[in-house]
């Protein structure tokens, strides 16, 4: 999906920190941690009977942090400096990556189901309905639905999208033209 995976350990504190290289490089920055719950300890401050307790002071928490490449911040930078905010194209569909069962049932290898959408979204307004499969965006498999992420993160408000669908066992296919996910949901 185009985030890089850290196997270090990170407090909660630590996000928007910069990730270096060994030559001292900004390769990334510090997003988040993986499926990791924040770590909070207790502390007491005092001596025996007068301790003052103190809850929720960070812990370090294991597993895999995740971080923004450099590539992306600088797309964001420049974002941020055009238009005062960062685009982020929004098709209006809330996909999900299919099971086997449904692999099987639509008789296909990939794809990723629509199970949701925007009211008046860009997909709706195309014709899209949810239950589509989509199979290709511009030309291009839609394997999961990091795929599909990664398609929209590399387009902008605007952009005209090219959508083939697998609808009742037919394939069907669309225009949309992206829209920006700030007008259709809130921040």
């Amino acid at each position: 999906d185009g985030s890089l995976l850290l196997d270090v350990s990170v407090f909660p504190g630590t996000v928007g920190a910069p990730v270096l290289n060994q030559v001292g490089e900004v390769v990334g920055m510090v997003t988040g941690q993986t499926g990791q719950a924040l770590a909070l300890r207790t502390l007491r401050m005092g001596k025996d009977n007068d301790a003052q307790v103190v809850q929720g002071m960070p812990q370090p928490v294991s597993g895999q942090a995740v971080a923004l490449p450099a590539s992306q911040l600088q797309k964001l930078a420049s974002q941020m400096i055009q238009y005062q905010k960062v685009a982020s194209p929004f098709m209006g569909v809330y996909p999900q990556n299919l099971d086997e069962d449904l692999k099987a049932y639509h008789k296909i290898e990939y794809g990723v189901l629509i199970t949701d959408m925007a009211d008046g979204g860009p997909a709706e307004i195309a014709g899209l309905k949810e239950g589509d499969v989509i199979l290709y965006l511009d030309g291009q498999k839609m394997e999961n639905e990091n795929r599909f992420r990664q398609f929209l993160g590399e387009k902008k408000p605007g952009d005209i999208v090219k959508i083939e669908v697998l609808r009742n066992n037919r394939k069907r296919a669309f225009k949309l033209t992206l829209g920006d996910r700030s007008d259709f949901e809130p921040a």
